[in-house]
């Protein structure tokens, strides 16, 4: 049967990693990401499963989320006696968990009898699927000084100007931004077999739309970023036709969805 432990060593952890990798490197980019970040962080609480000494399973669980929450799990297994013994290892309470993992998501949906909180899919695109598209818009990346540039905007990628890891790009008109876009690296490690990049935060104003900013915007950030990274990231939501048709030309394609589930563990 799996046991689970709490990752305490630089070489557990590098352990963990080369499975996550394994298992899939688009498929667990943000989990590794996220991973990476945390690791030897006292509000990060690691765990793995292993089978006859090999990992079979890995938890990331942030001990500090937002209320009601008690914790918040990004995990990944091959089967569900791994799951299970993550599961027995976790705090007491209402935890929100993050799946991507076919098994894990058929298995919370008995759990949470078929309750889920929001589904994410990813698409990706690697430099020798993109295809980019040719622009008439001017395209510039913004800074925390161009802040004023957002003023009176309905939605937009003006958060990630206070992040010194994330880039912004615009499309202007009449000297205010009109279509933004938040880009930046996921994982650059080297335990990873790919170098990704995550693109969010697309929006365009209302009176802009329907002319092809928002895909002149992915173009422009991919191109950039397929120079110096081996694939690109975009996420949406299965409802969101619209963004699904704005990548497609683009060269991106499916490569994972996640499910966000709750579930109070009992004490």
């Amino acid at each position: 049967m799996p046991t689970a432990s709490k990752v305490q060593t630089q070489s557990q952890f590098s352990e963990c990693l080369v499975y996550l990798n394994e298992r899939g490197a688009l498929w667990n980019a943000y989990l590794a990401g996220s991973t990476i970040i945390g690791w030897g962080s006292p509000e990060h609480l690691m765990l793995v499963a292993c089978v006859d000494d090999e990992v079979s399973a890995f938890a990331d669980v942030l001990l500090t989320p937002d209320a009601p929450y008690d914790f918040v799990v990004h995990m990944d297994a091959d089967e569900l006696s791994s799951a299970s013994a993550l599961l027995s290892a976790l705090p007491n309470g209402l935890g929100h968990f993050k799946l991507h993992t076919p098994i894990l998501q058929k298995h919370f949906d008995q759990l949470c009898q078929g309750e889920r909180r929001e589904t994410v899919i990813n698409f990706a695109v690697e430099k020798d699927t993109f295809r980019p598209t040719t622009s008439e818009y001017s395209i510039q990346e913004l800074t925390s000084n161009d802040e004023h540039l957002f003023d009176g905007c309905e939605g937009s990628a003006k958060g990630g100007l206070y992040r010194d890891d994330w880039h912004v790009f615009a499309i202007m008109a009449q000297g205010r931004v009109v279509s933004s876009v938040i880009i930046a690296t996921i994982i650059n490690d080297p335990l990873w077999s790919k170098t990704i990049a995550g693109i969010g935060a697309l929006f365009t104003e209302e009176p802009h739309r329907q002319k092809g900013l928002g895909r002149a915007l992915i173009s422009f950030v991919t191109q950039q970023f397929l120079q110096s990274h081996d694939a690109v990231l975009y996420y949406t939501t299965p409802d969101n036709v619209a963004s699904q048709r704005l990548i497609a030309p683009l060269g991106y394609s499916r490569s994972s969805e996640s499910i966000d589930y709750q579930l109070r563990l009992p004490a």
